[in-house]
């Protein structure tokens, strides 16, 4: 008798084309009794009855590939963009929200990026020393800071000189020009336009050049002029259509002798020595959107600072400051760089 017993596992085979077949398995123990399973028959196998094990289905002989269900669109009421192979995909990610000259700037203070110091004036007369990150010394003077808004509380918008000796501000709900020889509280005197110029009204936002000598203020809403005083001389040097841009804040760059503006749309406008507009950059996609309503606002206004292409842009309410936006011209970034 053989030392290898053998169990032979068959199948019946079925056709090719039926759906079903067996398979077959045999199985094999050697002398020392370990039992294998395998496809081929055990050595010196015997003519044992077949094992039956679990049908499977048969392959499928492949046929053409059936087309794709089309894609199905659901309505999405945040969004509806449909890509080129028919699927819905979500629109793309923003833009980043700081360094974009189309972006927002934050509502989160972060520390500038370039550094800008200024004098503020207080409500008294005296210059506030701040920079684009706050105010220098900590002290924010709150309630002490003049705003620049023509009402009587505040006196209206002051252009003051280094040393505080001497002033200029409107009279007449702007329709004239005051010069002050001793500084803020000291005696005023009425500069009379000559009948060349276009009559003045409703001036509101002033800028005194004082290593040039030149002041700039800006009249009218919307129909105004660009007006330049020689304070040197006393002589008036001219006036220039403001093209129906309204002017809420004004400043000098004494660098280059060029006036930057701001307008109630939110509009940075440069002017050259002569008052001629050279460029105009729109702030509203740069600032945040309430901004745009501050720079018309009758309770607060701004002050704007300028210096080598940095501007520092400085909201005043309630005779405090709430905000400073620093933009830098060249790369179009725009900072939230103080708020209180």
């Amino acid at each position: 008798m053989s030392t290898n017993c053998c169990a032979v596992v068959a199948a019946l085979t079925l056709a090719v084309t039926s759906p079903l077949a067996v398979a077959a398995v045999y199985k094999c123990t050697d002398a020392s009794g370990k039992t294998t399973y395998q496809a081929q028959p055990c050595p010196e196998a015997s003519a044992g009855a077949p094992l039956k094990v679990d049908a499977q289905p048969a392959p499928k002989p492949a046929g053409p590939a059936r087309p794709a269900p089309p894609a199905r669109l659901t309505p999405n009421p945040g969004w509806d963009v449909m890509t080129l192979d028919g699927e819905v995909a979500p629109p793309a990610a923003p833009a980043p929200a700081l360094e974009s000259r189309t972006a927002t700037a934050p509502e989160r203070v972060q520390a500038p990026l370039l550094r800008l110091s200024f004098d503020l004036l207080s409500t008294d007369g005296r210059r506030l020393p701040w920079t684009n990150a706050g105010p220098k010394g900590g002290n924010p003077q709150a309630g002490q800071v003049r705003d620049g808004a023509m009402n009587v509380e505040e006196g209206g918008p002051v252009a003051l000189d280094a040393t505080g000796r001497e002033a200029y501000t409107f009279g007449g709900n702007g329709s004239h020009l005051v010069w002050m020889p001793r500084g803020l509280g000291g005696p005023q005197q009425e500069l009379t336009l000559p009948a060349r110029l276009p009559r003045m009204s409703w001036a509101s936002t002033i800028a005194w050049d004082t290593r040039a000598g030149v002041l700039a203020f800006a009249s009218g809403r919307g129909d105004g002029y660009f007006y330049r005083y020689d304070t040197r001389r006393h002589a008036w040097l001219g006036a220039v259509p403001l093209r129906n841009r309204n002017l809420v804040a004004l400043a000098s760059d004494a660098a280059n002798g060029s006036f930057f503006g701001i307008t109630d749309q939110l509009e940075l406008v440069s002017y050259d020595a002569q008052g001629q507009e050279q460029r105009m950059v729109p702030l509203a996609g740069v600032l945040p959107p309430h901004a745009r309503t501050m720079a018309g606002s009758l309770d607060a206004t701004l002050h704007l600072t300028v210096r080598d292409g940095v501007a520092a842009i400085v909201k005043i309410s309630r005779a405090k400051v709430t905000h400073i936006w620093t933009y830098a011209m060249a790369s179009g970034i725009a900072q939230l760089t103080y708020k209180d």
